[in-house]
């Protein structure tokens, strides 16, 4: 542009919008951007989901398994595995220990049984086939691991028949030395040297009146899932939870006084959605069998 003699280049340049195809080329490109952003995204937070998931299944089944361990090492009872030391006495797909409930509250657990050890009315525990025979509640009520004898061990932490296993089957006199609670022990701390009659082996003045509470462990083949259930001996109220998912496989094996001490070995098997497997194995020595922690024993 001239002006006055003088050239100048103007400062205002042509400016031109995209034509019609360039725009739709340029939001077909963004869509194909956004679209493949956002399905990244949505496979990143299914992936992790499902990691949360799988996580969540794996934890809850090492916990499930310290529930286990915990609860074995305070019981005072091993109710199933027994029976005898054949592989199908030992080696089950379930568990059941007493569960340490206090039923007449007086701080001390599992102190006066009968000879009906579980209170229920029929041998071993009621409905579950306890000696791994393929038979249930087969035998007379005293009989307590199903195998015949009646009331063959006294309660002192010893096998006192030979079968491998510990005070499996009591009498009503628990220690089976005709007097009430320990001969010649004052046991209840009230100054009388066994006053009761032999089946009160607290010297409480009652009888039978705090048995072994069975707690079970054992597998809903239906869910998959690991059950608890708590039964108390005495109001036969029953309490179960599901406390592991994904479960394939629950196995208990009892391995009888090895290197003189019992021991319990757990085996558990999960699987995920995707079908990742995860073992888990726990060995136990329920040291409670012999030692009854807060029983005097002779």
């Amino acid at each position: 542009m001239e002006r006055n003699g003088c050239y100048y280049r103007s400062t205002v340049e042509s400016k031109k919008g995209l034509t019609l195809l360039e725009l739709i080329i340029s939001i077909t490109i963004i869509s194909i951007f956004a679209l493949t952003a956002s399905a990244l995204f949505i496979s990143s937070i299914d992936a992790y989901t499902e990691y949360q998931e799988e996580n969540y299944l794996f934890r809850r089944a090492a916990y499930a398994m310290e529930i286990i361990v915990s609860n074995i090492r305070k019981s005072k009872f091993l109710l199933i595995p027994t029976g005898g030391l054949t592989p199908s006495n030992r080696n089950r797909d379930i568990l059941a220990i007493s569960a340490g409930i206090d039923n007449d509250g007086d701080g001390r657990i599992d102190e006066d049984v009968g000879e009906d050890m579980t209170s229920d009315g029929e041998s071993g525990i009621i409905l579950y086939d306890d000696n791994g025979n393929g038979l249930i509640d087969e035998r007379n009520l005293k009989n307590d691991d199903e195998q015949g004898a009646v009331n063959e061990e006294q309660c002192n932490g010893v096998d006192d028949d030979g079968d491998g296993f510990i005070d499996e089957d009591l009498s009503a006199d628990m220690n089976e030395d005709g007097f009430s609670g320990i001969y010649l022990f004052d046991d209840d701390d009230d100054g009388n040297i066994d006053e009761g009659v032999p089946a009160d082996d607290d010297e409480d003045g009652n009888q039978d009146e705090d048995p072994p509470d069975p707690l079970i462990y054992y597998i809903d083949s239906n869910n998959n899932t690991l059950i608890e259930k708590k039964i108390d001996s005495i109001t036969a109220d029953v309490i179960t939870r599901e406390i592991a998912s994904g479960v394939q496989g629950f196995n208990v094996s009892y391995q009888p006084l090895l290197q003189g001490e019992p021991l319990l070995v757990i085996k558990m098997q999960v699987k995920d959605k995707k079908g990742n497997v995860l073992n888990f194995f726990e060995q136990v020595y329920p040291r409670n069998l012999e030692e009854k922690d807060g029983e005097r024993n002779r």
